[in-house]
């Protein structure tokens, strides 16, 4: 008796476990659930093995009861990952070994059969012969991500810990003066260093014991304004257990304190040791070489940088004999390995070379009319430090910033064409075996009167093995419209460097020479050329075991780097037995042409090649995109294994690696930046208030305000156009070597794609090379940067022109 009709709104809701309650065509029958209370049935089903004398009632199919379990995210977290996921494959393994088909059983003891045939467990969680669970696929997310999101963490913090060293050596600079009165009043180098040292301890242990709790402070604030509701919950982890999350990140509070004390103490210990005479001597002419110039830091680094290179290339071409695993966990750190100490040579090698720089340009400038710039080119010449610290500081964040914006314009290209690839139009998917065989173009003309699609492809897309050359790799055959796919199929710019509709093209004009000779145009993707080694013009034999006696003889007409939603990879077993896989593609009606031409009359053969597979292209408004999709998914049009563009853009872009790692990028160049911006200010200033007496002399001697200032704008813009200058190619230098090994292929674990391998996970890291983009945002960013850097000027000059000549002689006067 039927007591109501209702409509699920919200299948995701946990309530329901993704039932939609709607009917599902399955020929020959139309399946319906209904919705009925268990204690009615079993009641049911008890009147009736009352009424005819029995245990229990044993239906020609049987019955399935379900126990639905829901894992509870707040009882555990990230870091018992691993167990949680263990301790899940164990209990699938002993339930399925213990209680499998208990037919197997009775024989050996009594047993519930055949009252219960088969116990098993089953989930999204749980991994199956298909592929890994979602927290499997997970775990292979995390494996992959976390490399990139720990180089660029390392970066940031090295960035950081750049700014806190040369802001305790300022810090130092500053009180050279008074140290230098100290040691000349008396006070011995022991007693100024112990003093000092203590100052420096003491404030390094203020700033371990107040960072850790303001870092937990600006963690929960920044998750409750940016995260949605729905992802909040993770902050339980962080505020439910605090000392333990604070306990997590002491090493580093602790390191940021030890590299301020030690760039404290190594500034003491050179400033204690001079009076007043050598300061003076150190701000008019530098003779103190940095410790990385006497140890030669700089060759080291190219040494390794070189090495480096040399190893990653080296085991980058070990196609055969790494698997993509191994590729993608070894080959890539070993890959951004060189990029890192070649940026870090190009940095030093910049420190040595500058000072040189400085005295040619003062040279060239003692030939010029201006006295302003000879000025001020040779006080930088002959005091280089404390510019190429300023320096330094602002061309390694402003290196940073570009490095994030091409980095994030980069990744976020890889997403479209990672989506593209892999659903090869803006929908794509198998028809369903139950419905009725169409002709091509009764097919194509069915799905292209659905409202809002622009482009409809249709054809046969099976699996075939090479056959007659060795070694026999599986291909992925696409057999296509040649007359439409070009106007629906979604190509990225990596698969072909040349244009679809000339490969169709290709492929459509050779269908009448290959019904005369009998020999099928292909073209194939570049693993099947490299493992096959075929070139245009060359000839191998493909069978499709799901066509019996096909044996389809191939000419290759040519060839391209990959063809979307083939997954073109090589594994390597233990054995070191290559097995790849690569695909071609050839036009449907020539090739059905030739196997119809071919068939054998066999009952089990099907007259012509069968129709399976579909591509759209479609409109993109949110109306004719949900009217698709709900065509696709419940009428009879439906598809199996539906591949949405769009949806899988939209995950990808929502997908929580993808959004940790550019939030790091811009929390942290965002911070960098700042940081470097804020220490060339302080920098700045010092410097300015540091040489008032030599702009004051300079005043005495008959210079004008104007003037005075005019010295110090040259310097001050010599310092920014070189930071400009050596940020942009650092920046530049960083993103071609670094990104297209930091670039991942991300496959969100939220059902907008099929489970995926861990293997296949892997591979598709390779499948697509990185696309290093230029945004236009890095225009935007330089135009800001040199706002900032006007106004900095602006308040130098201001400093230097405001006090009177008679105040800046006595601001030494004791």
């Amino acid at each position: 008796r039927v007591s109501g009709l209702f409509t699920v709104n919200a299948p995701q809701d946990a309530f329901w476990q993704g039932a939609t309650f709607q009917p599902v065509p399955e020929a020959p029958w139309t399946v319906y659930n209904i919705l009925i209370p268990s204690s009615a049935l079993q009641s049911a089903l008890d009147s009736v093995a009352q009424t005819y004398h029995t245990k229990a009632v044993l239906l020609q199919l049987p019955l399935e009861l379900f126990w639905q379990y829901r894992l509870d995210p707040a009882r555990f977290t990230i870091n018992q990952l691993d167990d949680l996921t263990n301790q899940l494959a164990q209990m699938q393994a002993s339930i399925s070994n213990k209680y499998g088909y208990l037919q197997s059983q009775s024989s050996t003891g009594p047993g519930p059969y055949p009252y219960i045939q088969k116990i098993a467990v089953s989930g999204a969680t749980l991994s199956t012969s298909d592929g890994p669970g979602i927290l499997g696929q997970f775990q292979t997310q995390i494996a992959l991500s976390r490399l990139p999101s720990e180089i660029l963490s390392l970066q940031i913090t090295a960035l950081i810990l750049i700014f806190l060293s040369i802001m305790a050596e300022l810090l130092v600079d500053r009180q050279a003066d008074a140290i230098a009165v100290l040691r000349s009043r008396g006070a011995s180098s022991r007693q100024i260093f112990g003093s000092l040292a203590t100052q420096s301890i003491g404030l390094s242990l203020i700033a371990l014991v107040i960072g850790p709790p303001l870092s937990l402070l600006t963690v929960t604030l920044m998750i409750k304004n940016f995260l949605a509701s729905a992802g909040q919950n993770g902050l339980d982890a962080i505020t439910a257990h605090p000392f333990e999350t604070l306990f997590s990140i002491w090493w580093f509070a602790v390191l940021a304190a030890l590299i301020s004390v030690i760039a404290m103490i190594s500034s003491l210990n050179r400033a204690t040791r001079m009076d007043v005479l050598a300061v003076r001597r150190e701000y008019a002419r530098s003779t103190h070489r940095p410790l990385w110039q006497r140890l030669q830091l700089d060759i080291v680094a190219i040494i390794i940088a070189l090495v480096g290179y040399g190893i990653s290339f080296y085991i980058t071409n070990l196609n055969g004999l790494l698997d993509t695993n191994t590729r993608a966990l070894v080959a890539t750190p070993l890959a951004l390995l060189a990029p890192t100490f070649l940026l870090i040579a190009a940095v030093l090698l910049f420190l040595r070379l500058y000072p040189l720089i400085l005295h040619i340009s003062a040279a060239l400038a003692l030939r010029g009319r201006g006295a302003a710039p000879m000025l001020a080119l040779a006080q930088m010449a002959r005091a280089p430090r404390q510019t190429l610290r300023t320096i330094l500081l602002l061309a390694l964040a402003g290196a940073f910033a570009i490095f994030t914006l091409v980095f994030t314009a980069s990744q976020a290209q890889q997403s479209i064409n990672s989506a593209a690839y892999q659903a090869g139009a803006d929908f794509s998917g198998d028809l369903s075996t139950t419905r009725p065989a169409l002709s091509l173009a009764a097919t194509t003309a069915t799905y292209s009167h659905i409202p809002g699609v622009l482009s409809a492809t249709v054809g046969y897309s099976v699996k075939g093995v090479s056959a007659g050359l060795s070694p026999n790799i599986v291909i992925q055959v696409k057999a296509v419209d040649t007359g439409t796919f070009a106007q629906t199929a979604f190509w990225p710019a990596q698969a072909s460097s040349q244009p679809l509709s000339s490969l169709m093209a290709q492929l459509k004009g050779q269908e009448d020479q290959a019904l005369r000779d009998g020999l099928v145009p292909v073209i194939v993707d570049a693993n099947v050329s490299d493992t096959l080694e075929l070139h245009t013009g060359s000839s191998f034999t493909l069978t499709i075991n799901t066509l019996a006696g096909s044996l389809f003889h191939c000419r290759v007409i040519g060839s391209v780097e990959h063809i979307p939603t083939v997954n073109d990879s090589t594994t390597v077993g233990t054995s070191l037995s290559a097995s790849s896989e690569g695909g071609l593609l050839v036009d449907y009606q020539t090739l059905n042409t030739i196997f119809t031409k071919n068939l054998v009359p066999n009952a089990g053969t099907p007259s012509h090649l069968p129709i399976n597979h579909v591509w759209l292209n479609t409109k993109n408004d949110a109306a004719t995109l949900t009217n698709v999709r709900t065509t696709l998914t419940t009428s009879n049009l439906r598809l199996d294994n539906l591949q949405d563009r769009r949806m899988l853009l939209a995950a990808m872009g929502s997908d929580p690696f993808y959004l940790n790692l550019i939030g790091i990028l811009a929390i942290g160049s965002a911070t960098a930046l700042l940081l470097a911006l804020l220490g060339s200010f302080i920098a700045a200033w010092l410097q300015a208030h540091t040489r008032l007496t030599n702009f004051a002399v300079l005043r005495a001697l008959g210079t004008t305000p104007r003037q005075v200032a005019s010295v110090l704008t040259w310097e001050q813009i010599m310092v920014y156009l070189t930071a400009i200058v050596v940020g942009m190619i650092f920046g530049l230098l960083l993103s071609v070597t670094a990104i297209p090994a930091l670039v991942f292929t991300n496959t969100p674990v939220n059902g907008a794609t099929d489970s995926v391998s861990s293997s296949t996970l892997y591979s598709l890291q390779h499948v697509l090379p990185a696309q290093i983009v230029l945004p236009p945002s890095l225009g935007i960013a330089l135009a800001l940067f040199i706002a900032i850097c006007v106004v900095a000027l602006s308040m130098m000059v201001r400093i230097v022109s405001r006090p009177s000549m008679g105040q800046a002689l006595r601001m030494n006067e004791d």
